[in-house]
């Protein structure tokens, strides 16, 4: 029979687990948020661990992360006090995905090709051809884990 402790740990950790990936982070860049290591964040998400103190501090002053909900499932997610902190956080995944687009599109090989597709259609239909096919082909690759394994090996 699981212990009580042990059931708890293991639902906190997959309440990390599905705010994370709601958020759109990576492990390693929930970790860095939390300020512990990719490993600890790692055995916190599995359930292995409990979140120290300063961790659900973390959680709790800048992600507005409800106690209440974290340990008890009472309750919103966010703090009511945490002053729009679902908002401030939805703004900040999304300046940073724009800034990856923006750093992607900013390659000259990319610029060119981008360039290339909009005075040649054909190039563009020929390119979103071999995309569809290369997602057919290579699913595994596309997957969110395989995009998250990928992502923290190549920052």
């Amino acid at each position: 029979m699981e212990s009580k402790k042990k059931k708890t740990g293991r639902e906190i950790g997959l309440k990390l687990m599905k705010l994370r990936e709601q958020e759109g982070w990576s492990q390693t860049e929930m970790a860095g948020r939390l300020g512990v290591t990719p490993s600890a964040y790692h055995k916190n998400e599995k359930g292995e661990n409990t979140p120290c103190i300063e961790t659900l501090h973390r959680l709790w002053g800048k992600l507005g992360i409800s106690m209440n909900w974290l340990f008890f499932d009472d309750g919103p997610k966010y703090r009511k006090d945490s002053g729009g902190r679902e908002q401030e956080l939805a703004k900040e995944v999304e300046t940073l995905k724009q800034e990856r687009a923006a750093a992607i599109v900013g390659k000259p090989e990319v610029r060119e090709l981008l360039e290339c597709m909009e005075r040649v259609p054909m190039l563009y239909h020929d390119i979103m051809l071999r995309f569809q096919q290369f997602k057919i082909d290579r699913k595994e690759l596309l997957s969110p884990t395989a995009q998250v394994e990928i992502r923290d090996r190549h920052p």
